[in-house]
């Protein structure tokens, strides 16, 4: 936390806004066999970058890496897209709890 990137508040919502869109896209892929592959190669490519203010980017990569892991077999059990949606709400939160941090470092 101490050790937060020098941004914006504004940066820092444009940076989590594509981590959002990209998190319920992917979430929401209807082609779980094609999913897999896609969060392979855009994780490894780290296409979306994170900069961590208060611990976000480890639960956005650890988001994705759920959504890898259940992929594997090509579809999703209605359990796994229960936990997906929690770790989505989590990370909502995590961001937005961020967020504070960062206004208060801010200012």
């Amino acid at each position: 936390q101490k050790d937060a990137p020098k941004m914006s508040v504004e940066e820092y919502d444009k940076n989590t806004q594509l981590i959002l869109q990209v998190s319920e896209k992917f979430m929401d892929d209807p082609d779980v066999e094609k999913l897999h592959k896609v969060i392979v190669d855009f994780q490894f490519s780290r296409a979306v970058t994170c900069d961590d203010v208060d611990g976000e980017c480890r639960k956005y990569s650890n988001f994705l890496q759920m959504l890898i892991d259940d992929s594997k077999n090509g579809e999703f059990s209605p359990e796994e897209r229960v936990a997906h949606v929690k770790a989505f709400e989590d990370l909502k939160k995590s961001i937005k709890s961020s967020r504070e941090v960062l206004e208060k470092l801010n200012n």
